[in-house]
């Protein structure tokens, strides 16, 4: 109405008001959660359930948004000494993203890290294409939305993870993981927020985490 000249801005009858509210429940996974999801055998009957662990996973180990994570292809992909590296624009935010993939989820002693050896499984598979259809311009994981979230929810009952997983659950898991490990700077970086603000609500959640799991403590 103010900005169609139906009210002088000195006449909005809301310009006090706060909208007041709960904070919302904002789901992700400790990291032995997903090291449940990591060490689940999928039966044979269910092995269409492997793309949607490994979409999950990669978008938890990167923290990228689920629309980049089923974007990428083997174009994406630099190799180098150090390892795999990651090059992409954000389809969000249209910004260029560089990620190294060596520096993510590496385990002591590990030859690879965790979303190297993702992306190398699928990298396979494409050199199995050959240079047929343009394969280094095919998605490594094609998958709606939808489908993925009704997937997780049984991928969760067979994990023994009782928290409602969707695609976004993971980039979540990634940031809340992270803010303990990274600086802010860093992590907004990463997630590549536009305001700091945004990259705080994780560091919030991750410093619940923390008291949460001081609070088991047996100091008897």
């Amino acid at each position: 109405a103010i900005k169609n000249d139906f009210l002088k801005i000195d006449q909005n009858p809301y310009i006090k008001f706060r909208v007041e509210g709960e904070e919302p429940d904002r789901v992700y996974l400790t990291l032995e959660e997903v090291k449940l999801l990591e060490e689940l055998i999928i039966p044979t009957g269910k092995k269409h359930l492997e793309r949607i662990r490994d979409v999950f996973l990669m978008a938890t180990y990167t923290g990228l948004r689920y629309g980049d994570v089923t974007s990428l292809t083997a174009a994406h992909v630099v190799r180098s000494k150090r390892g795999i590296t990651l090059n992409l624009k954000a389809g969000k935010t249209g910004k260029s993203l560089t990620l190294p993939l060596y520096f993510l989820f590496r385990e002591d002693g590990a030859e690879k890290s965790k979303p190297e050896e993702v992306i190398c499984k699928y990298l396979m598979i494409t050199q199995a294409l050959g240079e047929e259809a343009g394969a280094r311009n095919i998605p490594f994981f094609s998958v709606t939305n939808q489908y993925m979230n009704r997937s997780l929810k049984e991928l969760a009952r067979m994990a023994g993870i009782n928290k409602n997983l969707t695609s976004h659950v993971a980039r979540r898991t990634f940031a809340t993981i992270m803010a303990t490990k990274v600086k802010a700077p860093v992590l907004q970086r990463l997630l590549q927020h536009a305001r700091p603000d945004m990259t705080n609500i994780y560091i919030q959640l991750s410093n619940h985490h923390i008291e949460t799991e001081l609070e088991k403590i047996d100091w008897s």
